[in-house]
């Protein structure tokens, strides 16, 4: 009985340590995944609604593996620290270079339109009009290839993080295992013995 009771303290006091507040800041849910947000730091605690990849959510406070989050929508509740990174997700990379790119498309389909309405106009005008036609061309190549290889870069960077995440969970994981088979080994030798020194 003392046991348990001591073994149920030590646990409410590392949970109690661990848990601390951070500022404010934004998270991004990452991979490809849905995750439960949870009323309770715990797995056995119900959802409240489930975030997909690349939502944002709002830091409050962390909990130990636990961190308590805000989403766009104004739900409150834990997640698992695993799931939530601080870089930017791809998607959003994505969808700004896109609108980027879009915007020099427009420019050029702009530049070709004024091209067209003025053929009336002296040929070194027309000429102008071709050089920056060309230049635009080549920023608008060269934009989309400095950030491709920028992708590629920060995708490598994230894959090499994600392993190292994985083998330090399963380490983990591995850790709190031995450490849950050595306390089981601990409180059954003391109960052991304290059933031979009753006899």
């Amino acid at each position: 009985m003392k046991t348990s009771w001591l073994l149920t303290s030590s646990i409410l006091i590392i949970l109690l340590c661990g848990t601390s507040t951070s500022w404010a800041e934004t998270r991004y849910v990452s991979d490809q995944l849905v995750v439960s947000l949870r009323e309770q730091p715990q797995k056995s605690s119900s959802p409240i609604i489930y975030l997909r990849t690349d939502m944002a959510v709002e830091i409050l406070e962390e909990a130990g593996e636990y961190i308590k989050v805000r989403s766009k929508k104004g739900e409150t509740g834990y997640i698992l620290q695993k799931y939530l990174t601080t870089a930017k997700p791809k998607s959003i990379i994505i969808n700004k270079l896109q609108k980027e790119r879009d915007q020099l498309a427009g420019k050029i389909a702009e530049i070709r339109q004024q091209s067209a309405s003025t053929t009336s106009q002296s040929s070194k005008s027309q000429q102008e009009l071709a050089l920056q036609l060309i230049d635009l061309r080549k920023n608008n190549t060269a934009l989309q290839d400095k950030w491709i290889q920028e992708l590629s870069a920060k995708n490598i960077v994230l894959d090499e993080e994600m392993g190292s995440l994985t083998r330090t969970g399963v380490i983990k994981w591995f850790l709190a295992g031995a450490g849950v088979l050595f306390f089981g080994w601990i409180i059954g030798k003391a109960s052991g013995n304290r059933r031979r020194s009753s006899f």
